[in-house]
């Protein structure tokens, strides 16, 4: 087991397996031989972030296929939507026969859509924000129009007050 849990229900890491992982990470407490995570750590899941990493180094020293679908798992689950998918490719690529392959399939799919529509809504964000600042823009030149359209007739008053008629009753 990669994360074994310890005698008062928190997981560990074992040595030696991700030590490159985990060592430029604090929040890590190390008791006796064993890496551990603690649960009051407000930065995001931080045993979630670091398996998919620690698994790709299990791979690599051991290749196992189901270590690639569970980096894919691990990063689906902390949003690593791109490391999922080519890791779930590289499991399919190293097991096709496994039974697992069809689920790891259908994840590829399913995360290509999600990060399409991601992509999509960013785009339509941007285009908002931009046309939102286009709008301020808009207002401003307009409170600016109103502001010179209000000096031009306070003038025009000041003006007619200045020619008032001599007679105010007409002649005839």
């Amino acid at each position: 087991d990669l994360f074994p849990e310890l005698h008062d229900g928190r997981r560990a890491l074992r040595p030696g397996l991700a030590v490159e992982v985990i060592e430029p990470v604090r929040g890590a407490l190390v008791e006796g031989e064993d890496v551990v995570f603690r649960e009051d750590d407000h930065r995001g899941d931080l045993l979630e972030r670091l398996a998919g990493d620690a698994l790709q180094l299990a791979y690599q020293r051991e290749p196992r296929p189901i270590f690639l679908f569970n980096v894919g798992q691990t990063f689906r689950k902390a949003g690593r939507y791109a490391d999922a998918i080519a890791a779930y490719k590289r499991f399919v690529q190293a097991a096709p026969e496994h039974p697992l392959v069809s689920e790891a399939r259908g994840y590829e799919t399913t995360l290509a859509v999600l990060v399409e529509q991601l992509a999509r809504t960013s785009q339509i964000e941007i285009s908002l924000v931009d046309k939102q600042a286009e709008a301020e823009r808009v207002r401003q030149n307009l409170m600016v129009q109103q502001r010179q359209t209000e000096e031009a007739q306070r003038a025009l008053a000041a003006e007619k007050a200045k020619q008032k008629k001599i007679y105010s009753r007409p002649w005839f």
